[in-house]
């Protein structure tokens, strides 16, 4: 698609014919109506300016066949419980932290059987390690582990371990540990000592912020030494007062860390004052900012120059995303699914988003999934979604939105809110947007990240990644 049928498509919808030729004639002198008209019956033939209609037949059958769906990932809540008290947290609003639990040997290798029994003949599993604060319950973690070992003996299974933490425990011990491990890690740094003390305080009223930036140092020098290509993730939100996108990242790879996101704080539909949730005019400027770094990332490829590592897996996220098709609206992801998040007492929900909201309990690890809350969920989501959702033409790639952001406590499913659904469909828009100019400006760069689809990102060739 050339910058004249690019601009051609961004008229349509908004002006009326008239208008759409005079600012056609303006900024393209010598395009004729005619050759305006040839490019809309072009864009037509090729699946432009239709809309394809929700089909409900095919809904029903297909959630039929989310019941039939093996996992592959158990989220084990180790720590319904944490030493630090987040702003913005949802285990905190749900009240799961409140719990003040510990998972129980018992119960933990209930839900590891449950995993490998319900699994099917799925070969690689994998365990989330989630609280709360999991390294509270650090022994009942490293019996899992060597469960699992044994397990993988007698079934074949290959299991993977993921730990989702907030640093403050992360010691040498089990830095070492869970280095030696290969374990897939996440670890949240809101930024420097000010935003993050603000944002994340701890319980005991201690400044945890020194032993979680050298926990999260040392941990990054041991999987180096040991030349492990399993990333560590330094994740950090944007609130109110915290949203500088760039200063965050800026700052956090400032202190040795190469993989760091940056999460915003959203509303709720349900909740008018969601803890920590951005304003729309704050979403607004944070938008523009990334649209900015775009154009910005661009001229750098344009011009040969080193890309830092926030950037290059920016742009190589966006680049290779692909805007696949969702047949069953409402059940955008995993959710009850590939997933199971599994709580203190044992029981399951769709993620761990959920634990502690006791209206989505869909089951538990000793008698299983129960079919009618399971199923009488995901026709929930699917009846929303499919109210909602049949006019907007993006239908088919956002189907629905994210399960858990419509969930109230009481049990109610909420539609999303208009300024979600318009911020998702400009996102779709800069997708296509990147593809044209990369195509066009960085021919070699854009060949390399499109030939690199499915084999992971570090099999890239011509492109820096360090």
């Amino acid at each position: 698609m050339n910058d004249f049928t690019y601009r051609l498509l961004g008229l349509c919808g908004g002006h009326c014919w008239a208008e759409a030729i005079d600012i056609i004639e303006r900024e393209y002198s010598g395009v004729s109506e005619e050759e305006v008209l040839a490019t809309l019956d072009l864009l037509k033939g090729r699946g432009f300016f239709s809309h394809r209609f929700l089909d409900r037949e095919i809904q029903h059958p297909n959630m039929d066949e989310l019941w039939q769906h093996k996992p592959r990932r158990l989220q084990l809540f180790l720590a319904q419980k944490c030493n630090l008290a987040c702003r913005y947290c949802y285990a905190e609003n749900s009240g799961s932290n409140a719990r003040n639990k510990l998972m129980g040997w018992d119960v933990a290798k209930s839900a590891v059987d449950y995993l490998v029994k319900r699994s099917g003949e799925r070969e690689n599993l994998r365990v989330t390690f989630f609280g709360g604060e999991p390294l509270l319950n650090y022994k009942v973690l490293r019996r899992v582990v060597v469960y699992c070992d044994e397990l993988s003996q007698r079934t074949g299974k290959k299991f993977s371990f993921e730990l989702i933490t907030n640093g403050t425990l992360l010691n040498k011990e089990i830095a070492d540990y869970v280095a030696e491990r290969n374990f897939s890690l996440l670890i949240s740094i809101d930024g420097w000592r000010e935003m993050h003390n603000f944002q994340r305080p701890s319980v005991d009223g201690r400044d945890y912020y020194d032993t979680i930036l050298n926990n999260a140092k040392y941990i990054v020098k041991r999987y180096r030494e040991l030349k492990s290509r399993t990333r560590i993730f330094i994740r950090a939100n944007m609130t109110p007062r915290y949203h500088d996108a760039r200063k965050i990242v800026d700052y956090l790879e400032g202190q040795g860390f190469n993989s760091v996101g940056v999460s915003s704080i959203v509303s709720l539909p349900y909740d008018d004052e969601t803890p920590g949730a951005l304003t729309r005019e704050q979403m607004d400027v944070i938008d523009s900012d990334y649209e900015q770094l775009l154009l910005e990332i661009l001229l750098d490829l344009e011009q040969g120059r080193r890309l830092s590592p926030y950037r290059n897996r920016y742009i190589s996220t966006m680049v290779m995303h692909k805007l696949k098709e969702g047949m069953t609206l409402g059940i955008t992801c995993g959710i009850g699914r590939n997933t199971n998040a599994v709580d203190c007492d044992g029981n399951i929900y769709p993620c761990h988003r959920y634990v502690g909201m006791d209206k989505y309990i869909i089951g538990d690890i000793f008698s299983g999934l129960s079919p009618s809350r399971t199923m009488g969920l995901y026709h929930e989501y699917n009846q929303c979604a499919l109210k909602e959702c049949s006019g907007c033409w993006a239908h088919r790639i956002c189907a629905g939105g994210c399960a858990w952001e419509r969930s109230a406590p009481d049990g109610a499913i909420y539609e999303r809110m208009p300024t979600d659904c318009e911020r998702f469909r400009r996102t779709i828009e800069k997708f296509m947007w990147l593809d044209k100019e990369m195509r066009k400006r960085c021919p070699g760069v854009y060949s390399d990240m499109q030939k690199s689809r499915g084999r992971g990102d570090e099999e890239i060739k011509n492109w820096s990644w360090d």
